[in-house]
């Protein structure tokens, strides 16, 4: 049980860090994704 909580949560980080890199790179709508020569 402990390691499915453990998995749940692992999820959960990954799934918010993916959401939050994908709206912070919201603002820079023009420029393609990953792009190094942004300010």
């Amino acid at each position: 049980m402990q390691a499915f909580l453990f998995a749940l949560v692992l999820v959960a980080i990954l799934v918010g860090l993916g959401v939050f890199s994908r709206h912070s790179g919201h603002h820079t709508a023009v420029r393609p994704h990953g792009d190094s020569s942004a300010p």
